[in-house]
């Protein structure tokens, strides 16, 4: 299991590291042996071997993660990198958004975060999911789709993309 956790609040790692033992998590928890963006992502372990080591949780934490302090929960960017957030651009492009420090580069080594879900501006500074692109959105082929994304993101890297972060509304009314 993958964890992203947002820390928009800026709670301290401490905070999170208590939370995760409480729970029986944190002895879950996946080290990673690197501490660095590894050299390619075929330096991150396979499943089979993680389920074999009892280290079956990895944990990304978007801000504030601090591995000398608790080295189970990693910093998002330097493992990941996102396309474009609040997108209001149907064609979802494939392209490097976060972290900043690798805009306009190949993203050697991370996984990858396929931000997929349509907004709409209501004004300026306010964007809404754009429910009424639903159907396109969330269809498995065509413009504007999350299939045409996974594509043109597997054309970029030359493999599948690691996560798909979809609009909660969007996925139900897929599944549904």
């Amino acid at each position: 299991m993958t964890i992203l956790f947002t820390n928009s609040d800026g709670i301290d790692i401490e905070t999170w590291a208590d939370d995760f033992a409480s729970a029986g998590i944190s002895d879950l928890a996946f080290i990673p042996s690197f501490t660095t963006t590894p050299g390619d992502t075929l330096d991150w372990p396979t499943l089979g071997s993680m389920i074999s080591s009892g280290k079956r949780v990895v944990i990304f934490l978007d801000a504030g993660a601090n591995p000398t302090t608790v080295n189970y929960i990693l910093p998002e960017f330097t493992y990941m990198w996102e396309t474009p957030f609040d997108q209001t651009d149907p064609s979802f492009p494939c392209t490097v958004n976060r972290p900043p420090s690798i805009v306009g580069q190949f993203p050697t080594g991370r996984l990858s975060v396929i931000n997929h879900f349509l907004d709409t501006s209501l004004t300026a500074d306010v964007l809404i999911p754009d429910v009424s692109a639903l159907n396109v959105t969330n269809a498995v082929s065509g413009a504007g789709s999350l299939g045409a994304q996974i594509h043109s993101c597997s054309a970029f890297l030359g493999r599948y993309p690691n996560f798909l972060l979809v609009d909660c509304k969007s996925q139900l009314q897929w599944l549904s």
